[in-house]
C-alpha cells in the first residue's frame, strides 16, 4: 500500500514537471521562432539587411520585444505550474523579513583566524 502511494506521487510529480517543460519549450518557440526566422531570413536572402528594416519597422520591434517576453513569462509559467517553485519564492521573499533566519538557510561559510579555521552556519 505504501509502495503505491508513492508511487503515484511520484508519478505526479514527473507528469507536473513534463507538463512545465511542454508550455516553457512551446511558449520558447513561440516566442523566440520570429526572431529565428528573420535572422534566418537575413542569412540566406538578405545578408545586407537593407530591405527588413523598410519592410515593417513595428514589425522588428515587435519580434524584439518577443525574446523579452520569453524571459519576463517564464517565472509566472513556473508560479502557476511549480508548488516547490511557489514555497522557494515565498521563502527568498521573506528571508529580510520575519519569515525566515539566517539557521533556516543552510548556507554555510569558513573563515580563517589567525590559522584557526571556524566553521560557521549563517
Amino acid at each position: 500500500m505504501l509502495k503505491e502511494t508513492c508511487y503515484d506521487i511520484l508519478y505526479l510529480y514527473i507528469s507536473q514537471v513534463v507538463k512545465m517543460l511542454v508550455v516553457v519549450v512551446a511558449l520558447f518557440v513561440t516566442l523566440w521562432g520570429p526572431t529565428r526566422i528573420l535572422n534566418f531570413y537575413l542569412y540566406i536572402w538578405d545578408p545586407a539587411g537593407s530591405t527588413v528594416p523598410n519592410l515593417f519597422p513595428w514589425g522588428m520591434f515587435f519580434i524584439r520585444i518577443l525574446v523579452f517576453i520569453n524571459s519576463a513569462v517564464n517565472p509566472i509559467i513556473y508560479n502557476f505550474m511549480s508548488v516547490k517553485f511557489r514555497r522557494a519564492f515565498a521563502k527568498l521573499c521573506r528571508c529580510g523579513g520575519k519569515g525566515m533566519s539566517f539557521q533556516e538557510t543552510g548556507i554555510t561559510y569558513s573563515s580563517v583566524r589567525s590559522s584557526q579555521t571556524e566553521n560557521t552556519t549563517l
